[in-house]
């Protein structure tokens, strides 16, 4: 993309922000709520290979202080970094449920684009960071994300929030469970690759298609190639995870454990 052509639309990204009352903030552009919540907007550009073209897609947040507080207190990042606690692509808010992206291309009128995503942010966006702001539509929210990677650290975190701190370490050893997951060896496969329907055309996989796919996924999955991927994740392991008494985890995930479980009981 020409540098030109990406500040002409992140002006324009700008202007929509500042007329619905959101300013630049870090990555984010963000509007109180009050004076513990924070809305927020996220904007992120892609090429996809075309020339002249820029696809812009928009995530819709909310940032709680409270939160994020005790959030930095867990995990030691670093304080100055604002981030959003919940954050949803605005196409699954919209009735189809699927990613969105509004394609701006090079030396054209783009304005009829930005109405159009600034219309989608006011219909979709508003509501949604409305009911977010609100903790037990967060609770509940997270609840049902609960089987998503890295969702234990916010859902503890609510659990000890409503006072129960008791259901909110259950989640910890939940998702302790699947960190020693993380430092199992790969296995080689042994059975043959079973292709699922051909979800991209609409149609089944024939035999032909079926052995193609097969002999590639078996290349991909070779003896030696899976030597190589056990040793690199050691070393991954190695320099990242240490032992302790909840058995092999990542440094980050030990603090968190050892900080919460520190939080008194409320």
């Amino acid at each position: 993309m020409s540098k030109e052509f990406k500040k002409e639309i992140e002006k324009g990204i700008s202007a929509i922000c500042n007329e619905i009352g959101f300013k630049k903030k870090q990555y984010y552009f963000i509007k109180p709520i009050d004076k513990n919540i924070t809305a927020t907007l996220s904007f992120g550009m892609a090429l996809h290979q075309q020339k002249g073209h820029i696809f812009v897609n928009v995530g819709v947040g909310v940032s709680h202080k409270d939160i994020e507080q005790l959030y930095t207190e867990l995990t030691g990042i670093d304080k100055s970094i604002f981030k959003h606690t919940i954050n949803e692509q605005i196409g699954n808010l919209m009735p189809n449920k699927i990613f969105k992206e509004w394609d701006f291309v090079e030396n054209a009128d783009n304005t009829c684009l930005f109405e159009d995503l600034l219309k989608s942010i006011q219909t979709y966006g508003f509501p949604y960071q409305e009911k977010m702001s609100h903790f037990d539509n967060l609770f509940v929210d997270t609840l049902n994300k609960k089987h998503h990677a890295n969702i234990y650290k916010l859902l503890s975190i609510l659990y000890y929030l409503k006072g129960e701190k008791t259901e909110g370490w259950k989640i910890v050893e939940d998702a302790l469970g699947k960190e020693k997951e993380r430092t199992k060896e790969y296995e080689f496969p042994t059975q043959p690759f079973n292709p699922m329907n051909n979800v991209s055309f609409g149609k089944e996989i024939t035999e032909k298609e079926k052995q193609i796919i097969e002999q590639k996924y078996m290349k991909l999955f070779t003896p030696e190639i899976m030597k190589q991927a056990n040793q690199s994740k050691k070393e991954y392991i190695n320099a990242n995870f240490i032992d302790s008494q909840y058995g092999r985890v990542s440094k980050e995930f030990l603090t968190f454990i050892e900080r919460y479980e520190a939080l008194p009981c409320n």
